[in-house]
């Protein structure tokens, strides 16, 4: 559990700072109007929030309820994603990959929260 929190720390703290800072470095966004800059910005402090509450779960890992809530926070947050991404994806034809991590983490984080509840 450990590495995937370590993983989820690192992999959303790395996007959230590259859609805060650089948005048209990301291969879907590089030709996107002001309103899709806008909206990964925000996605960028979302993914950074995320990053953070990774860490504070590994700092308190001790801490049995914070661990259990954090958990379901998690897999909750990876499921939204997860379901806008292929909401969009219809749409969009936006890429598969990102969808497949988020789909990723959401099993792996609802498997540790009913694993530790």
């Amino acid at each position: 559990m450990k590495i995937v929190l370590i993983l989820n720390a690192l992999i959303e703290g790395l996007v959230g700072l590259l859609f805060i800072f650089s948005p048209q470095s990301a291969p879907h966004l590089v030709n996107a109007d002001v309103i899709s800059l806008y909206l990964a910005g925000m996605y960028g402090f979302a993914a950074l929030t995320i990053s953070f509450f990774s860490v504070l779960l590994l700092l308190g890992i001790h801490h049995h309820e914070l661990l259990v809530n954090g958990l379901l926070t998690l897999t909750v947050f990876h499921v939204g994603i997860l379901a806008s991404q292929l909401i969009s994806s219809v749409d969009s034809g936006m890429s598969t990959p990102p969808a497949i991590l988020h789909g990723v983490f959401f099993i792996l984080f609802l498997i540790f929260y009913l694993r530790e509840r």
